[in-house]
């Protein structure tokens, strides 16, 4: 277990002592995401029941995110021109270090300063349970930074999911 994986597991531990919904307690995920990294938008993504699509489930800052949700805010889980929907289908990351000159990048009107996204795949068992984004306001802003924490960050957050859906 490494540094990051203790980090987050405290850190996600605290958040889910509060006894809310899951839905709450990946909204405080993002908030505490979005403060810790200095970020300007941090989403989580999960397929929907029929698996036909992704749908964003939590994000931060919160009027942004309820800005998205409230238009139904979700892609088609085979969108090839999505890094979210990438990441789901083949279970990587995908980084792009200048939206503004990327093909995959799908430009939000709500979130206008994105400049940089990476996208992370939830996973359990080896299957693809979700995604959870992150966005700077700068340009290559996840190659500058110590990127070391993703995978800690996809473990832990998956555990998260899985543990609170288990019956």
């Amino acid at each position: 277990m490494t540094a990051y994986d203790v980090r987050f597991k405290e850190a996600f531990a605290e958040l889910t002592q509060r006894g809310n919904p899951l839905e709450d307690v990946l909204d405080d995920v993002c908030e505490w995401l979005l403060l810790e990294y200095d970020l300007y938008f941090v989403s989580i993504y999960q397929p929907s029941a029929s698996r036909d699509r992704i749908l964003m489930v939590a994000g931060s800052p919160w009027g942004a995110f309820e800005a998205i949700t409230g238009a139904s805010y979700g892609l088609p889980i085979n969108n090839q021109s999505s890094i979210v929907a990438l990441s789901i289908a083949n279970s990587e990351v995908y980084l792009i270090d200048d939206c503004l000159n990327d093909t995959y990048f799908l430009p939000n009107p709500i979130i206008p300063l994105t400049r940089s996204q990476v996208a992370i795949p939830l996973i359990d068992n080896g299957t693809s349970i979700g995604a959870i984004t992150l966005h700077a306001a700068e340009v290559a802003a996840f190659r500058r930074r110590d990127m070391q924490w993703i995978p800690a960050l996809s473990h832990t957050l998956s555990d998260l999911i899985v543990n609170y859906q288990a019956p």
